[in-house]
């Protein structure tokens, strides 16, 4: 469980996260069903906790609600970005860093790694748990 995971990490390097702050269940309910697909529940766990943020200070777990604060980056905007210059549909961005994307894919919630410029894979993992436990491991 990825918010299980950030919390105990955050025990040992409180420097990990850059934390947006919690959201309202309710809230974060209410504008993920403008969608026309489920989210993965670990990552909407994750914003309910922590809002999205910043870790490592170059890697973004982006905020799920509209925001006109420049401190957070929104998936309203990244998505728009990415799905206009190129990104297939059937894939959301919800983390970005330098050179790289994560996505899932919509309907199968299977995560990816892709060049943000070509939309090519890096890598992939069956849940949001794995990716984490790979990005954790990578970046420290």
């Amino acid at each position: 469980m990825i918010t299980e995971t950030v919390k105990k990490e955050l025990k040992h390097n409180p420097d990990i996260l850059f934390q947006y702050g919690a959201i309202k269940k309710r809230e974060l309910s209410k504008e993920l069903s403008k969608y026309q697909f489920k989210f993965p529940k670990e990552l909407i766990k994750f914003w309910i906790e922590f809002g999205g943020g910043d870790f490592f200070e170059v890697e973004t777990l982006l905020y799920p609600l509209p925001t006109t604060d420049n401190r957070k980056e929104s998936i309203i905007d990244i998505n728009n970005y990415y799905q206009n210059n190129g990104l297939d549909k059937s894939y959301f961005v919800f983390e970005t860093n330098n050179a790289l994307i994560t996505v899932f894919n919509i309907y199968t919630h299977e995560i990816l790694i892709m060049d943000d410029d070509d939309f090519s894979t890096r890598k992939k993992f069956k849940n949001i748990t794995n990716w984490f436990k790979y990005f954790l491991q990578v970046n420290q």
